[in-house]
């Protein structure tokens, strides 16, 4: 039982590693460059972005060894932690996909996009109480998976993901500033960044 728990926690951290980073990676590759991609189009835009994203995975593959040595094993007090963690991330993460599709989640939305566009600025359901539930979520989700697996990657790879969050957001209202103009100003002087409020 003990080894099966090992190995999941192992290639749990693996897949983390393979896929965290290029996660962190697409935004910074979309958003400062969102003029040049939308001449580009959105699927030369894409695929690569996917191709560096996969470079990055190959990277992180090979380098596996070194990377998830450092473990802290597995404890039952933060897996419990984690299980719990866990289901606040995939809770707000479903109402999350109830507001945004998964186009607009890849980016086609700021690659299709033009200033002063109407329509496409969600501000209801779960976006009514917080303006960045998918980055509240991803924090949420790789808490529970740092407490799960007990990988000091994994939660080095936390910390990296809210370094890269704070620079983020604010390349992602500039760019929906530009898009919605006094639409978006008002929307982000009432509603919080990452702490949700409980009212409407």
């Amino acid at each position: 039982m003990t080894s099966l728990i090992d190995a999941a926690r192992y290639y749990a951290a693996l897949a983390l590693l393979l896929t965290v980073p290029g996660a962190g990676l697409h935004w910074f590759l979309i958003h400062p460059f969102v003029r040049f991609w939308r001449r580009v189009g959105p699927g030369r835009a894409l695929a690569a972005v996917l191709v560096l994203k996969v470079a990055l995975a190959v990277v992180a593959f090979l380098a596996r060894g070194v990377l998830l040595a450092p473990e802290l094993g597995a404890r039952p007090l933060p897996a419990l932690a984690g299980l719990a963690v866990g289901a606040l991330g995939i809770t707000l993460d479903r109402k999350r996909g109830r507001e945004l599709s998964t186009s607009t989640m890849l980016g086609l939305a700021e690659l299709t996009a033009t200033p002063g566009a109407a329509g496409g600025l969600a501000t209801e359901g779960i976006y009514a109480r917080l303006r960045h539930p998918r980055y509240v979520a991803v924090v949420l989700n790789l808490t529970a998976w740092a407490l799960l697996t007990g990988y000091v990657a994994v939660y080095g790879l936390l910390l990296g993901t809210i370094v890269a969050i704070l620079g983020i957001v604010p390349l992602e209202e500039r760019e929906l500033e530009k898009r919605f103009g006094q639409r978006f100003e008002l929307y982000r002087q009432s509603v919080p960044a990452f702490v949700p409020r409980l009212q409407r």
